[in-house]
């Protein structure tokens, strides 16, 4: 056999393995990928599906889940870090600072263009959708609440007087 033809051989076995080999690592390349993609999505749908209803505290229980991992999947990206800690700062005040409310919007904004939603404006970001048919009765509940605590919190005793037994049976 000839040199030519070692090399032919060579080749014939190799390729398969080296093709199978690099498809292999690209296909765990783009799977880790779009992990991280999803990871970063997952935040963002959360933060954006509480906009603008964070009073009720089950979305504020929401909201803090996925900010409080907006460092680990939003570690390759410096713009949404700093908005984030600059925020942070922010939301460490008994009263909100003024700016506050723009910069959860340049937040938001960042982690949109971020994931590739290039044309989400920052108006569309800053409109929150809750209906009226869901807030008005959360708003009631809530306005109960707070005067049967009020009631509560100013009433020092409560006289019970247990009732006479009635000839019943």
């Amino acid at each position: 056999m000839q040199t030519k033809d070692w090399w032919y051989l060579i080749a014939t076995i190799v390729s398969p393995f080296l093709a199978a080999g690099l498809t292999a690592l690209l296909t765990l390349f783009w799977q880790n990928r779009k992990e991280k993609r999803d990871a970063k999505l997952r935040v963002f749908t959360s933060i954006m599906a509480s906009r603008k209803n964070i009073d009720n505290f089950q979305v504020a229980q929401e909201w803090a889940k996925a900010v409080n991992v907006i460092d680990v999947v939003f570690a390759d990206c410096p713009e949404v870090l700093t908005l984030w800690h600059d925020l942070y700062l922010m939301l460490q005040q008994n009263e909100p600072p003024p700016g506050q409310g723009h910069k959860i919007i340049e937040l938001y904004s960042a982690m949109a263009k971020n994931l590739g939603f290039k044309e989400m404006s920052q108006t569309v970001i800053d409109e929150g959708h809750f209906p009226k048919a869901i807030s008005n009765p959360i708003a009631k509940a809530a306005e109960v609440q707070n005067e049967l605590l009020r009631v509560l919190k100013n009433t020092h005793s409560l006289t019970v007087e247990p009732k006479a037994a009635t000839g019943g049976k």
